[in-house]
């Protein structure tokens, strides 16, 4: 028995040579179905071994230079696309990671191959800046990189920005094509390192800014408007995605600014988060003020309206009581009016205002909320949800 072993395969090859009476050596009748099976046999060898050149993987990679925290797994080379597994160790004041849109890689002859995808790491556009946030120092990652199909066993760099600090470049990457392994598993190798992406994004002249983790998506954007006082107002839209429900609490949504002292030092100063029903006394009273003060406006034109004067020899005033009739009709219409338009505003803004929510799996929430304005050089807004931190600076 000859066994033909090819490396990678799953299946061996047997080929039997008995020398019986009953071979095709003895038997002219069967030597020809026997050269027709070592045909198909030398065929099959022959693809499976140019199949093994175009979709191979290897795990044994050296490297000229290459970012310290960055360390390369396995190349896996397929029949349209090179995908680069990689793992990254956080490093100290390192808070985030993402991966240029332009990112190519190149071989020695100046050729390149543009990155197609990326895999557990966000992709920074131009329009759109995305990254992953580190919870801490020392903290591992999991991401790959696709390209398109890069040929076996050649050289080649990784060019994220050879002018960015810090960017991703890796030189000189070099297989050992000896050496064969099997095909990485993605969905296994970054199970166990999800990540929690950041993104920022304009929509109509306002900065937008989203964060992801855990099945929930959380976006926000402040203006600072006067609205019954001038506050930051705060629009935000929560998708839950977890498999079970979360509690949005206007408890746990506190917020800071940095402000500068006389000698140039930054000092965060605490700032008040309104729920919604401090900021409908708000709106209550300055509503009331305001229905006053049109009341007495429109009770000053009545007087006006309802008193004729002429000036003869000296001054001299009638009243007039058909005109005092219906200004004064007129006039009570008009503060109607206001004050139904006031209070369907209050209702709306009651409405749209953020309250305390149970947002069961599937549910998308939104709404806003204001914080008391003071002017300060930066904003910080702090969620927590589902016991997770979700901090947006402004």
């Amino acid at each position: 028995m000859v066994l033909i072993n090819t490396p990678s395969l799953p299946h061996l090859l047997y080929v039997t040579l008995n020398n019986t009476d009953n071979s095709p050596c003895n038997n002219p009748e069967k030597l020809t179905s026997m050269r027709t099976l070592k045909l198909l046999s030398s065929l099959f060898l022959m693809l499976t071994t140019n199949n093994l050149g175009m979709l191979a993987q290897y795990r044994h990679v050296t490297t000229s230079s290459m970012p310290e925290q960055i360390k390369i797994e396995q190349i896996d080379y397929n029949e349209n696309s090179t995908v680069v597994s990689m793992s990254c160790v956080s490093q100290e004041g390192k808070t985030w990671m993402n991966i240029d849109d332009g990112t190519f890689a190149q071989t020695a002859d100046g050729k390149r191959y543009p990155m197609t995808n990326s895999i557990n790491l966000p992709i920074n556009t131009e329009a759109e800046y995305r990254q992953m946030e580190f919870d801490h120092a020392g903290q591992k990652h999991h991401f790959a990189l696709v390209f398109a199909a890069i040929p076996k066993g050649e050289k080649f760099d990784i060019i994220e920005n050879e002018d960015k600090f810090g960017g991703l470049n890796i030189h000189n990457i070099a297989v050992d094509t000896a050496q064969y392994c099997d095909k990485i598993n993605i969905d296994e190798f970054i199970r166990d390192y999800p990540i929690k992406e950041t993104g920022r994004f304009i929509k109509d002249n306002v900065d937008v800014s989203y964060i992801k983790s855990n099945g929930i998506t959380l976006t926000t954007c402040v203006q600072a408007k006067k609205q019954y006082g001038k506050y930051y107002i705060v629009s935000m839209n929560l998708i839950n995605q977890t498999g079970k429900s979360v509690l949005l609490n206007m408890d746990n949504i506190t917020a800071e600014g940095d402000v500068t002292d006389e000698y140039g030092n930054p000092k965060a100063v605490q700032l008040q988060v309104l729920d919604s029903k401090t900021y409908d006394k708000v709106v209550k009273k300055k509503q009331n003020w305001n229905n006053f003060w049109v009341t007495v406006g429109e009770q000053m034109l009545v007087a006006d309206a309802v008193y004729s004067s002429a000036n003869y020899s000296g001054r001299t005033e009638s009243y007039n009581g058909a005109a005092a009739y219906l200004a004064q009709e007129k006039a009570d219409d008009n503060v109607k009016a206001y004050a139904n338009k006031q209070a369907q505003r209050r209702e709306k803004i009651n409405a749209g205002y953020i309250k305390n929510n149970t947002v069961k799996d599937g549910i998308e929430y939104s709404g806003f909320f204001n914080i008391k304005y003071k002017k300060v050089d930066q904003l910080r807004i702090r969620f927590m949800i589902n016991g997770e931190p979700f901090s947006f600076t402004y």
